[in-house]
């Protein structure tokens, strides 16, 4: 896990997150269950994690997507780098576009999956790290 001290003592955390496009135009929103940050129990998120020390955010997504949902992906264009601070750590979010290659997203380590079209995600209650993406996805 790349994690490294900010300059505000909090950690700094490097996520790769995939926007998973169908061919539809619809993208993959999945559900996190209870874990150990009260902000982002049972919300939304763009699937993804933590880059590995010596990783890229597109190769970090592509093991990551393949771990988590069984799925190969294309690792595109890097859409937006965003940060947020939560109470404890600091997180850097970087959001790569990806099309499916081979398999069906599966749940593994998520409670719940969703195609949803573009002006649809304000309707979910995603993770705060991820509302900043939610505007640059329905332009």
């Amino acid at each position: 896990m790349v994690s490294e001290p900010s300059s505000g003592g909090k950690p700094l955390v490097q996520v790769s997150a995939g926007i998973i496009y169908d061919t539809d135009g619809a993208v993959l929103a999945c559900r996190r269950g209870k874990g150990k940050n009260p902000e982002t129990d049972f919300k939304w998120e763009f699937p993804g994690g933590k880059l590995e020390p010596g990783e890229t955010a597109r190769d970090a997504v592509r093991r990551e997507l393949r771990e988590e949902l069984g799925i190969e992906v294309t690792a595109g264009r890097m859409i937006a780098v965003i940060e947020y601070e939560y109470p404890t750590f600091i997180i850097r979010l970087h959001a790569v576009e990806c099309r499916i290659l081979e398999g069906s997203p599966h749940l593994s380590v998520h409670t719940g999956l969703r195609w949803v079209h573009p002006v649809d995600l304000p309707s979910l209650p995603f993770c705060p790290a991820d509302i900043p993406l939610l505007p640059l996805l329905i332009q």
